[in-house]
């Protein structure tokens, strides 16, 4: 059991209009690191799924990088749980390039029960209360996203390719989605929000506000619940 994991991975997404990785690149490695993780530490989707009939969900995530990155790149992610809530756990990630550090995540996942699609208490299981947590930098917490006032950017019908093992539209995808109404370049900076699942056939009505930094885009149901919200920095950070 290692309780930091640590991977090099070669960044292989399509590029942006400048020649830069799309976000959905990092989200992706950051996703294999987590779920490899979390079978290393008996913690794993398989483990909860036969012993506990629930599975694991990201509710939230964030990252923020000091230099850009590249399609064919290698980056070393090192990764570790750091801190159980009564209904979330959170994960800690940093990102190496070319031996020096460029960046920090920070991921807060739930368990829901596969029947009843509702999230359960961490205590009560003791997979998760046993695994270690090793001490993460100061972060700001992952809160709810401001709404102000947003105009309408267009609609996305998710597929069958969009869904992943549990049945739902994959956490990356929705990351695809958040990028629609906004420029083709670099994302120094991101916090997406997970709040209600979205499925085959279901629609994501698009609002953002486009011109702001940073960018602000909502994913809306039908009934006008938030399925998903970003919060999108396109300009490097000071």
């Amino acid at each position: 059991m290692e309780p930091i994991l640590q991977r090099t991975y070669i960044l292989d997404a399509a590029a942006t209009a400048d020649g830069f990785c799309r976000p959905e690149a990092l989200l992706q490695r950051m996703q294999d690191a987590a779920t490899e993780h979390s079978e290393d530490i008996g913690t794993g989707r398989d483990v909860m799924l036969r012993e506990h009939n629930s599975v694991w969900m990201l509710a939230r995530c964030w990252y923020q990088l000091t230099q850009p990155l590249m399609p064919g790149m290698a980056i070393t992610l090192q990764t570790w749980p750091c801190k159980n809530t009564v209904t979330s756990s959170e994960r800690y990630f940093a990102f190496y390039a070319d031996g020096k550090r460029i960046g920090q995540a920070l991921q807060m996942w739930v368990l829901a029960d596969v029947d009843k699609r509702r999230i359960c208490r961490i205590d009560q299981f003791p997979e998760i209360c046993a695994m270690p947590l090793t001490e993460k930098p100061g972060l700001p917490r992952l809160r709810r996203l401001p709404r102000p006032k947003l105009q309408d950017t267009g609609v996305y019908t998710v597929t069958p390719a969009d869904i992943d093992e549990n049945g739902h539209m994959n956490n990356v995808r929705y990351l695809r989605c958040a990028m629609q109404p906004l420029a083709d370049t670099f994302v120094w900076q991101l916090q997406i929000n997970y709040e209600h699942e979205c499925r085959v056939g279901q629609a994501l009505h698009l609002q953002a506000v486009p011109q702001d930094e940073p960018r602000l885009v909502f994913g809306l149901l039908d009934d006008g619940s938030v399925s998903f919200e970003a919060q999108i920095w396109q300009s490097q950070p000071e």
